[in-house]
């Protein structure tokens, strides 16, 4: 049963992972990203690393004109956010394995509750970039996890589609990790090989 055995814990990357976006618009933050060109190389990290909403970054940027359309923008694509269809089957099957379940993501904080709002209860805890000011693949968000679960990094399992964030850096950091690739119709329940 792939690495369940030797965990206590499996901790999920969000987006692509247990959820998924229907908005096909452009998200407010990569407006700022290409609107703000000057600046864009370091705004990504800091729109992740920020415990501020969408509004702080418009006014910082010198945006404000377009902060109504923007945070429209923003509410219209958080309307969109809902998990896999599998999802809350594999976090039902993994309670019931007795396995600690959390959820660690790159996300700006406009995201934050909609996100936390979708998860079940068996989700103990998020682990937000924007809450901790790390991103992944920093060694920093890593702990994160293991300081909310007091669990040292090999009785952790770290699964998401990202193969830097999610494979290499939990890896790299001492934990188990296992890639989803959905592009290629994979889903938990086969890469996790739970029914």
């Amino acid at each position: 049963m792939s690495d369940l055995n030797n965990v206590s814990a499996v901790c999920f990357d969000a987006f692509g992972t247990l959820i998924k976006s229907k908005a096909d618009r452009q998200s407010p933050y990569l407006w700022l990203l290409k609107n703000a060109v000057d600046q864009s190389s370091i705004l990504r990290d800091e729109f992740l690393k920020t415990n501020e909403p969408l509004a702080y970054f418009v006014r910082k940027l010198g945006f404000e004109t377009h902060l109504d359309y923007l945070q429209g923008e923003l509410d219209r694509e958080v309307v969109g956010i809902e998990l896999y269809e599998e999802s809350l089957t594999v976090i039902e099957r993994l309670h019931s394995m007795n396995k600690r379940i959390v959820l660690c993501s790159n996300l700006m904080f406009g995201y934050g509750e909609k996100v936390k709002a979708l998860l079940p209860d068996a989700v103990e805890a998020q682990i937000f970039s924007f809450e901790v000011g790390a991103i992944k693949p920093q060694p920093e968000i890593y702990q994160a996890v293991c300081d909310q679960l007091n669990l040292p990094p090999s009785r952790i399992l770290f699964v998401g589609d990202s193969p830097r964030c999610d494979e290499r850096g939990p890896s790299e950091f001492g934990m188990r990790s296992l890639l989803l690739n959905r592009k290629i119709g994979q889903t938990l329940q086969t890469l996790l090989q739970i029914r």
